[in-house]
Formats: structure tokens, sequence, C-alpha cells
């Protein structure tokens, strides 16, 4: 139920305690009043703030290998590599994108990778013939990879 709204600062609403305040309801009319018994503004730290007292940075990635990234209409799926390495897929420029940024942060270099909703056929899932819901790009028991560029080798190799 709307009983009203009224318009505000923040400077004159941490001097408002015990104040009341004039609830405009529709078309204008009186529709309450409303009381802070406390109000108090929570100043959260930026990322560097956080950074600045001893907090990490780690990427961490879930890629979508279900059967909604094959388009039906031409058979290409999102996750084709082009073997030239000149045209990235989305996965590819999103994770370049991101990792860019976070890599210049990131604790140890470390970037772990999941996939899920596909058919793995490497490394520890090698001979795999079954839809998995959640497995590692690296193919073995560790998601972890030092360094972005790594990485990325890691997505293609799970693409193929």
């Amino acid at each position: 139920m709307f009983y009203g709204c009224f318009t505000s600062t923040v400077e004159s609403l941490l001097g408002s305690k015990g104040k009341t305040h004039q609830l405009i309801g529709e078309e204008g009319v009186l529709g309450g009043t409303l009381e802070f018994e406390d109000f108090k503004q929570i100043q959260k730290p930026n990322f560097i703030e956080y950074l600045q007292k001893g907090w990490y940075v780690n990427m961490s990635v879930a890629i979508d290998f279900t059967a909604s990234n094959l388009s039906k209409h031409t058979g290409k799926s999102r996750h084709e590599i082009d073997p030239t390495g000149e045209n990235l897929n989305e996965y590819e420029i999103a994770i370049q994108q991101v990792g860019r940024i976070l890599e210049n942060y990131s604790h140890k270099q470390l970037f772990s990778g999941y996939g899920f909703g596909g058919i793995p056929d490497y490394g520890l899932y090698k001979g795999n013939d079954r839809v998995e819901h959640c497995f590692t790009l690296t193919g073995c028991s560790s998601p972890c990879v030092k360094g972005l560029n790594n990485f990325l080798e890691e997505y293609r190799k799970s693409s193929k």
C-alpha cells in the first residue's frame, strides 16, 4: 500500500532524529508522517581501500558450454576458436577485458575456471561421453592457472 513520499537529502536526514516528515500521497494529499528514530550514513570502502587493507583479488570464471551456445541456424558455436588468433570469440573477449584489469591486482596472478553443461573430453575427462554440470577448464583437479594468457589457453583447449 502506498502511503506517500517525501524528498530530502542525506545531510538533512542525518540531523532529523525525532523530526516528523510529511508524506505526500497521491494527488498531493497528506498520506501520513514518517519519523526516524535514528539515521546513520555508513561509508563503505572503495576498491583501492580494500587493497590497501590487505585484501586479495582473484578471478574465477564459470563458462556456459550448454547447447544454447551453438547456433541452430549456422551450426557455429560461440566457443569457436579462430586458429589464426585474429578473431576472438565473445568469451575470449570478456575474459581478456576483465582479466587485464584484475590481473594487476590479482594475488599470485592465479585465475580459476570452470565449465558447466558440456561434455569435456580432455585431461581427467578423457573419454567422457556425458554432460558434466561442473568441470575444471584445466582438465585436472585444480582449476587454477598462473597468468591471464595461460588461462586463455586453457579456455581455448577446453573449447575444442
